[in-house]
């Protein structure tokens, strides 16, 4: 048996619908199921990583369940229903329902589909915005580093004139004792004439 992803296994049921039903486009397939256009074709371009059952489901349902539901979870080669076998409808049968056992109505199906569409657009949204806060909260940082690094160097840039103040003033005597920040190391490093 050959393993499909959820995502091979969406594109080959829109192949087959392409093929086989008035559907030839995206867009047809999103009217007749309920399904955002813009969510097949995000399943087509990669942009999901898993399609999800429910999806699978629906796009079925839509299409009178033509497709096997065991070959919808991959746990089969057999692609239509049609051409399965009374052996191979048995195997399984005590592991999961039957089509005809849990087929919810068309309306129920596009109700439920539109719901999921509907999370998933603002999922994508949520997921848009964090991004973008991520990219700001990282550029902020390097902003954020970039002033500290200012900050250090202004710092050293006050010491080192605050020594050379003390260094002059010392020189031309008008510092006896420590009254000036750094005075007292100043001196240490001063040899007495």
């Amino acid at each position: 048996m050959q393993i499909m992803s959820t995502n091979e296994i969406f594109a080959k049921m829109l192949d087959w619908i392409f093929a086989n039903t008035d559907s030839k486009k995206n867009v047809d397939v999103a009217k007749k199921s309920g399904i955002n256009e813009t969510t097949i074709s995000r399943i087509l371009n990669g942009r999901v990583k898993k399609t999800k059952q429910d999806t699978l489901r629906v796009v079925n349902a839509a299409y009178g369940n033509v497709f096997n539901p065991e070959w919808l979870r991959g746990t089969s080669d057999v692609m239509l229903v049609k051409d399965l076998t009374p052996e191979m409808s048995d195997v399984g049968a005590g592991t999961h329902q039957s089509t005809s056992m849990y087929t919810p109505d068309y309306q129920s199906m596009l109700h439920i589909n539109s719901l999921i569409a509907a999370k998933d657009e603002a999922y994508e949204s949520l997921q848009g915005k964090l991004d973008a806060k991520e990219e700001t909260i990282a550029e902020l940082r390097g902003r954020l580093a970039d002033k500290d690094e200012l900050i250090k160097e202004k710092d050293r840039t006050i010491e080192r004139l605050q020594r050379q103040l003390l260094s002059m003033s010392i020189e031309k005597g008008l510092v006896t004792g420590h009254s000036t920040p750094g005075a007292a190391e100043l001196e240490k490093e001063q040899p007495r004439v």
